[in-house]
């Protein structure tokens, strides 16, 4: 028999009182600090020579995910969610040359279905990096960078988006060339999904595509994300049944796992929806029907 709602508070309340004043104090102390560790941060991105772009982001971060909105002004056409992971990412180079502890942040331009975005913000050092993608045309590379400002900071503001005005760059952006690796993601029990990857792997860079039942731009870093541990690879990719779906693979290919965050503008924010066992090679004919994206957890 189910207790009722006052014997369950009942008994919360003779069990707090059994507890010693230290494990009492310990116990507020925890929650307190849990509390504290949500932090809300607002930047607007700047140009290398001087000025800003219109576009920035305003980010809630807790526990090592951050969860927003891609803000803008009257100039811009922002609004769309951003959001993604802590950690140290092996191999990139920021503008400051350091490679402190940054966040990887997924988002879009409000009107681009086909393209993704990647924001780096390092905040130790105030720097920023953009990659791009766009599903077709343009493969996973770094496009542009520059400092990274405190909204309300003042300077001139451009009329364009750090991605707008990086879009010569990401026409002539070469892929990395190193062999190609090629993965399809299964439950936890080792059941094929239809969904797949291949990708080439260089420089702390991935770039390539969906494959099986999916063909969308695939890419992402390389580093070591808080609430993943050890150090894997943070791909990017969306979905051409829900174009506006962005997803965050993590995936250990040493350990065969990987893990999915998920953010669909104006309805789920940044974070975490699955996980499951790694296999090698493309998707198997058999699992042509089974995707990924009838298992995701709203």
């Amino acid at each position: 028999m189910l207790a009722g709602r006052d014997e369950v508070q009942t008994g919360l309340g003779d069990t707090l009182k059994t507890l010693p004043k230290l494990a009492l104090a310990a116990l507020f102390a925890v929650a307190f600090t849990a509390s504290a560790q949500a932090k809300t941060v607002n930047y607007v991105f700047g140009q290398s020579g001087g000025g800003a772009f219109c576009d920035g982001l305003s980010l809630k971060e807790i526990n090592g995910i951050a969860t927003g909105i891609h803000t803008g002004d009257a100039d811009c056409t922002e609004g769309q969610y951003a959001g993604g992971l802590k950690g140290v990412l092996g191999q990139i180079n920021t503008p400051g040359g350091k490679n402190g502890p940054t966040y990887s942040i997924v988002t879009r331009e409000t009107g681009s279905p086909n393209s993704q975005e990647l924001f780096v913000i390092d905040q130790q050092n105030m720097t920023w990096v953009l990659y791009m993608q766009t599903t077709g045309s343009a493969q996973f590379t770094d496009v542009t960078s520059g400092p990274l400002l405190l909204a309300g900071s003042p300077a001139s503001r451009s009329g364009m988006s750090a991605a707008v005005a990086a879009q010569a760059s990401i026409t002539r952006a070469h892929p990395p060339q190193n062999p190609t690796v090629e993965f399809t993601l299964a439950d936890g029990t080792g059941a094929p999904f239809c969904n797949g990857v291949s990708l080439s792997e260089s420089g702390g860079i991935a770039a390539g595509s969906q494959t099986g039942c999916d063909n969308s731009a695939a890419g992402g870093v390389y580093g070591r994300f808080v609430n993943e541990g050890a150090r894997r690879w943070a791909i990017v990719t969306s979905s051409n049944v829900v174009p506006a779906l962005d997803f965050i693979y993590v995936l250990d290919q040493k350990k065969k796992t990987w893990t999915l965050y998920q953010q669909y503008s104006g309805l789920i924010t940044f974070q975490y929806s699955q996980s499951g066992v790694l296999l090698d090679g493309p998707p198997p004919p058999s699992a042509r029907r089974r995707s990924v994206l009838s298992t995701i957890k709203h």
